[in-house]
């Protein structure tokens, strides 16, 4: 366990170098847990140090479960992305007051002054203890306040939706359903599914610069993107696809799905499926080969919203053809071990560890 002082006291910091540095001190020295309670201001004051929000974000690569509440509005969701990749972050409305509890034996709080709503740099005073009769306390308060709180991804749902209406527009201007689509990939906060119906459709995303956006969302590292590409089972096609993301040096997950998607829906028509911090949908009609190589101009429609239902039904058609990709991959896999070792002979061995340590 991280003890700053084996001693129960009370310790009053105010001088501002030595405050940061003892808040570096205090999450570079926990083990096993991090629970944090932040208003507007230390919420602010945490983001914008680099240095102290990259000792919490590495906590999770130590095996370290950080909690963070907080209260969400719209102003400070672009910034939850990050947090949101190395810890629990959860959603209090009115939720008031700093601290940190680590490894539930010491407890930092900070003191800011000013207005609660506007953004501070630095605590004025940090108050440090690690009397245990206290520190359960506001540890048993936190964990009540967790209770009743939501999690930051279905208030960032909630944000996102709004007006509280639930809106579905239908676009008729491939153009402008494309800078649609950039500009939601930009907005996104934790999340960024893709379906590509086709690999034409994904040549054309990239001469549409879809792609270029997509890299420039990945290099911002906390973002998850997935991307689930239709092909026919040709390696060479899939090598292409792999090396035309591999050479954005981002992380991009791709898996291939080598039969065509079946959906009542999705065999209607060839759409590219875009689906955002599971919010917000697009999806836009690309057309078949043959309607693309046409020289008739083909209207084609897209499809926005950020109605809960239209949204729910586009992802769990992602997460369907996800897991069948999965599946499929996995059986492809099996499939080459099986032709490599047949017709060899294996000879059966017992194996005695006792072998190894005679005399």
């Amino acid at each position: 366990m991280n003890h700053i002082d084996k001693f129960e006291r009370v310790q009053l910091i105010d001088n501002e170098p030595v405050s940061l540095n003892f808040s570096m001190k205090f999450i570079s020295g926990i083990i096993q847990n991090l629970d944090c309670c932040l208003d507007y201001q230390g919420l602010t004051y945490i983001l914008g140090d680099p240095q102290l929000l990259n000792a919490i974000l590495t906590l999770k690569n130590k095996g370290v479960r950080v909690r963070l509440l907080t209260d969400i509005t719209e102003k400070v969701v672009p910034y939850l992305g990050q947090l949101m990749k190395g810890a629990e972050v959860f959603h209090l409305d009115g939720i008031l007051g700093n601290f940190q509890i680590g490894d539930r034996i010491q407890y930092l709080y900070y003191i800011f002054g000013g207005n609660r709503d506007t953004p501070n740099s630095n605590p004025d005073r940090q108050l440090h203890t690690n009397i245990k009769s206290f520190v359960d306390t506001q540890l048993y308060f936190f964990d009540k306040l967790c209770d009743k709180a939501i999690s930051a991804k279905e208030k960032i749902s909630e944000i996102r939706r709004t007006p509280r209406t639930a809106v579905t527009e239908d676009i008729h201007d491939f153009g402008r359903a494309m800078e649609l689509a950039k500009n939601l990939i930009q907005s996104a906060i934790y999340e960024i599914l893709v379906i590509f119906p086709t690999y034409s459709s994904f040549l054309q995303a990239e001469n549409d610069g879809l792609l270029a956006t997509l890299s420039e969302a990945a290099a911002r590292h906390y973002l998850s993107i997935k991307i689930l590409i239709y092909v026919k089972d040709s390696s060479s096609v899939t090598n292409r696809i792999r090396s035309t993301i591999r050479q954005e040096h981002v992380p991009i997950e791709v898996q291939f799905v080598i039969r065509p998607i079946q959906h009542k829906i999705l065999s209607l028509i060839i759409i590219l499926s875009l689906i955002i911090d599971q919010s917000v949908s697009l999806v836009i009609e690309v057309g078949s080969e043959e309607e693309r190589e046409s020289e008739e101009g083909i209207e084609r429609l897209a499809i926005y919203s950020h109605d809960e239902i239209v949204v729910s039904s586009c992802l769990s058609i992602f997460e369907t053809v996800w897991i069948q990709s999965e599946f499929d991959k996995q059986t492809k896999v099996m499939e080459a071990y099986s032709k490599m070792f047949k017709g060899l002979r294996v000879r059966e061995e017992s194996f005695r560890p006792d072998k190894f340590f005679e005399g």
